[in-house]
């Protein structure tokens, strides 16, 4: 079994041709977990996962419904890509595919800006560190943090910043990183 295991997770990682840094892929890539741990994983995420996942489409469906531009912006990106692998209404895209829907990317990223499904957190303080504004946090403090009210900051997201504009967010060829979106948390 261990031979078997071993020489899964060997071909899984010759077959990345990305460097994945998801939770699950590092559960996999240590080659120490077994298939009912992985299993159990996968279904505390999804069963994590359900409220939020649920609260976030809501609102990104509400916010399309809001604004047909952005719609018709989702599906010709859509169109192209699916015209462009040569498949047909209803086949599945690969991840290769899914990559390439920035403007997907960048609205769902915005209606979670307005809309955070978790809109505050808290966190404990490790060891002793500064916040960006010169704010000293002590060891063992906690430290909350409103992602709502970030979203809505218009000296971080502009005068527009409680309309929901994709664009705002939207790259072309590349990917948003986390980090620039969150360099104010």
């Amino acid at each position: 079994m261990n031979s078997l295991k071993r020489s899964s997770n060997q071909e899984w990682n010759r077959k990345q041709s990305r460097k994945i840094e998801d939770l699950l892929s590092r559960f996999i890539k240590n080659g120490e977990s077994s298939p009912q741990f992985l299993r159990d994983i996968v279904i505390s995420f999804i069963l994590a996962g359900r409220d939020t996942t649920s609260s976030a489409l809501c609102w990104f469906f509400r916010l399309l419904s809001l604004n047909p531009d952005a719609e018709k912006n989702i599906l010709k990106e859509l169109e192209t890509i699916r015209t462009s692998s040569g498949k047909s209404t209803g086949e599945s895209y690969t991840f290769d595919e899914l990559r390439e829907m920035n403007y997907l990317h960048a609205a769902i990223s915005e209606a979670l800006r307005l809309y955070p499904p978790a809109p505050a957190d808290t966190v404990a303080c490790k060891s002793k560190d500064k916040l960006p504004d010169g704010t000293v946090v002590e060891k063992d403090w906690f430290v909350t943090y409103h992602v709502y009210a970030m979203g809505r900051m218009e000296g971080l997201w502009g005068k527009d910043c409680g309309d929901f504009v994709p664009e705002r967010l939207e790259l072309r060829k590349e990917r948003i990183e986390l980090q620039s979106l969150c360099a104010h948390v």
